[in-house]
């Protein structure tokens, strides 16, 4: 153990390379024999490559289809693919859809709670079922709501503490609906340009003519004259 712990500070001698001897100098760098095998190993993989390229070319079929050229076209007689990208193909597109969904399902959610508690608008109506027919359900009710409060040494009618917070609660739901209105058209407009990218850009001679509501360019194709 002891002589393990000491060979780590002994200092161990460098091992160097060789220099390209003055006789060959003029010939180039020494190439060591595992760089030789690795550019040796590509330029034979490329050789390869372009044997088989070439064999496909010569005994390809002028009537053959397959998919692919669904999404392609040719130009001067160059083949031309046609950018397509799925809505998932960006991990940052589909967190911002998930951060956008979960926003919206939380506002709704304060949304309804706030309007609940305020008097007369969240309320629902609710069946009452009883034996006894002496009983007078809207009366009983009535007792309930008008019964007073105690706020320190004063009774406050619940009606008058309610009318005070009535304001303070239809101004939250008048930011919280903005914000709600505002989640929904970014939702629209990546949506917009979800679809733009899915129908590909337009070819063409075209003009530039401004830019839509959401921000992406708009296009006018020109006119062909007939001769």
């Amino acid at each position: 153990m002891t002589s393990l712990k000491l060979r780590n500070f002994i200092k161990r001698i460098e091992k160097k390379e060789r220099q390209t001897p003055a006789s060959r100098a003029k010939k180039g760098h020494v190439e060591r024999k595992k760089d030789y095998k690795v550019r040796a190993e590509q330029s034979h993989a490329k050789e390869r490559l372009i044997k088989t390229l070439t064999q496909q070319a010569a005994q390809k079929n002028p009537d053959e289809f397959y998919h692919a050229m669904e999404n392609a076209r040719t130009h001067g007689g160059l083949l031309v693919s046609i950018p397509t990208s799925s809505p998932l193909e960006d991990p940052n597109d589909a967190i911002a859809d998930v951060v956008l969904d979960a926003t919206a399902r939380k506002l709704r959610k304060e949304y309804e709670d706030i309007a609940m508690r305020i008097p007369g608008k969240g309320k629902t109506k609710h069946i009452v079922f009883c034996d006894d027919k002496r009983i007078d359900i809207s009366r009983r009710e009535t007792k309930v709501n008008t019964k007073s409060r105690l706020h320190g040494n004063a009774r406050v009618d619940p009606d008058d503490l309610s009318s005070a917070s009535t304001d303070n609660l239809n101004q939250d739901l008048t930011s919280i609906t903005g914000k709600i209105e505002k989640v929904k058209q970014e939702q629209v407009r990546r949506e917009a340009q979800r679809s733009a990218c899915k129908t590909g850009p337009v070819y063409g001679n075209k003009d530039e003519i401004g830019l839509d509501s959401y921000g992406n360019k708009m296009y006018k194709l020109r006119q062909k004259r007939f001769r």
